[in-house]
């Protein structure tokens, strides 16, 4: 009996917090005649499916609302979620503007635009409301016309496509032919490639096109054996969002060929065989429930859920401005099932995530952003990202020295200031003795009393000392750099005796840095007082010494990935 009314207590103090828990509205929008949805209409190949329907992602929205339960008891938050099927876009454009959309504090909308100029007047008119983008890749809508309160959680055709062009140069397949449909969205995934090769250095040999169409005399033109001779490629990309074309290139070009794109390998923002980070346990709540696999679509409209559902839980707040600020911060995170947690671009609202590389829509081959392609703010940002300005608007610029780590330490410290600033660097310049990239060290010594002395008996003896030889013939000749006052650039001499470099005799001079007196106007600005303080500095290209020290002649073997080089020049795999 105690047991009896125990329960039936704590059912009546949760019938309780139902009542007086508050009700998130979401809307969900998809358009009745969306060609995407069709049996026959255009669509990408990868969400076919054995249903004689294509399954809309609303399964996965309803996933999501389903999940969110867990919060109502913390929060007193109920989210409901009522579903729009509208006719067309025209009819989207009177929904927005009727007072319907006002109960509304978010909207999934799965709809794909012709018109997204239009559409983005009205979403911003409705600023106290949340939209999420879970099917349209446009990469309109993150650049030129995107809003405050529109969020994309469906990835980007450049993110699509950035993804595929990391992959190709790390196989080193990067002579690429294009093959490019008459639509329109053919050809906007297509321009989307060539800004991604461009990023990568991917070199398009040929861009080709062809038209789907059942007239036989057109369907001619579109022969694999024409379209791909007379190019030298290794690699073909696809854009065809209808998909039928696309089906047949593979195993059919003339040259070999790797095919990506539309076919082949195909980027997707998910798919049920990856296997790992939680992903089974995701696709098969969605199985059960809904008795299909769940496709990329179904994951967007499900992460756009899981999105707002954590904002609820984390600001206790049903305003709109508090979970869009919550959004776009910092400490946004969300568990997506792929391995890192995701958050959005505050500039653009697209939601940072990694792209599968599915080969042949069967099995993920690779997951991007690759490992060897790294942003210097955020990994997510090496694929899809369109801005490439810094937040003063200025272009970014790959450094050419490592000299503002000097002027950091002055601005930051009082003399005397001892220093080592080694890093990586990048100039236009590429032959036996100079690389686009390489390793630089530089050194600042600021006291009262410091002189070229100084300089010049530092730099001897730290040459002796990592050449190992003694007699080491050196000289400094007089030079100008900027930074400095007097300047000058330290040679070295050397010899070479069967291909290889000897130092310390011979008549032949190798610069291997440059150095000088901090000129006074460079610590003035630094607010360093020149009537005490002076000093020196130098800089170096550490794969120069090294080159000198093992009697090297050519600085790219250094990034040639030879093993063989490795071994014949006296050095061991083991001790890397």
């Amino acid at each position: 009996m105690i047991h009896l009314l125990s329960s039936l207590l704590l059912f009546l103090l949760h019938v309780d917090l139902l009542a007086n828990s508050y009700q998130f509205k979401i809307g969900y929008i998809d358009f009745d005649d969306d060609i995407r949805y069709t049996d026959w209409g255009r669509h990408p190949v990868d969400i076919r499916s054995q249903h004689n329907h294509q399954p809309r992602a609303i399964d996965g929205a309803i996933l999501g609302v389903n999940e969110a339960k867990r919060i109502q008891r913390i929060t007193k938050i109920k989210v409901i979620m009522k579903h729009f099927r509208i006719k067309n876009e025209n009819a989207l454009y009177d929904f927005l503007i009727s007072s319907d959309i006002k109960e509304f504090k978010v909207i999934l909308l799965d709809v794909s635009i012709k018109n997204p100029e239009k559409i983005v007047r009205l979403l911003q008119a409705n600023k106290n409301i949340i939209f999420f983008n879970v099917s349209d890749q446009n990469n309109l809508l993150r650049s030129d016309i995107c809003l405050e309160n529109l969020f994309h959680t469906f990835p980007s055709d450049l993110m699509r496509t950035d993804s595929l062009a990391q992959f190709l140069v790390e196989k080193k397949w990067n002579k690429t032919l294009m093959l490019t449909g008459s639509l329109e969205e053919d050809k906007r995934y297509a321009n989307s490639f060539k800004k991604s090769a461009k990023k990568f250095g991917i070199k398009i040999v040929k861009e080709k096109f062809f038209v789907n169409s059942s007239d036989p005399r057109i369907r001619e033109k579109n022969d694999l054996a024409f379209l791909t001779k007379g190019s030298r490629y290794n690699s073909i990309f696809i854009s065809d969002v209808d998909g039928e074309f696309a089906l047949s290139v593979p195993n059919n070009s003339v040259s070999p060929a790797t095919i990506v794109g539309s076919s082949g390998l195909i980027p997707l923002a998910w798919h049920w065989s990856n296997l790992r980070y939680g992903a089974p346990q995701v696709n098969g709540r969605f199985e059960r429930k809904f008795d299909r696999r769940m496709l990329e679509k179904d994951w967007s409209a499900w992460i756009a859920i899981k999105s707002i559902t954590e904002s609820l839980l984390r600001t206790k707040s049903v305003k709109s401005q508090d979970l869009k600020n919550y959004l776009i911060s910092k400490n946004f995170k969300v568990d997506g099932s792929k391995g890192i947690s995701l958050n959005y671009r505050p500039d653009t609202k697209q939601l940072r995530q990694t792209i599968f590389l599915v080969s042949g829509n069967n099995w993920v081959t690779a997951t991007a952003p690759l490992e060897n392609f790294q942003n210097r703010d955020n990994n997510l940002d090496t694929i899809g990202y369109i801005n490439d300005k810094d937040k003063n608007e200025k272009p970014y610029v790959l450094r050419t020295h490592t000299s503002p780590v000097q002027i950091r330490t002055l601005l930051n410290e009082k003399p005397p200031v001892k220093i080592i600033a080694p890093g990586r660097t990048y100039r236009c310049d590429s032959d036996s003795t100079h690389s686009p990239m390489f390793h630089q060290v530089e050194g600042l010594f600021i006291n009262e009393n410091t002189n070229m002395g100084d300089l010049k008996g530092t730099l001897i003896e730290f040459c002796k000392q990592f050449f190992n030889v003694q007699n080491l013939k050196v000289r400094f000749r007089p030079s100008y750099f900027p930074f400095t006052e007097p300047s000058a650039e330290m040679d070295i001499a050397y010899e070479i005796v069967n291909n290889k470099i000897h130092l310390g005799t011979g008549d032949l001079w190798l610069e291997i840095l440059g150095c000088g007196m901090v000129n006074p106007k460079v610590l003035e600005n630094c607010n360093v007082d020149t009537k005490i303080y002076q000093g020196f500095a130098f800089g170096m290209g550490l794969d120069r010494i090294t080159m000198l020290k093992y009697g090297l002649t050519d600085i790219r073997s250094f990034f040639s990935g030879n093993l063989n080089w490795i071994a014949n020049n006296g050095f061991s795999i083991g001790d890397y």
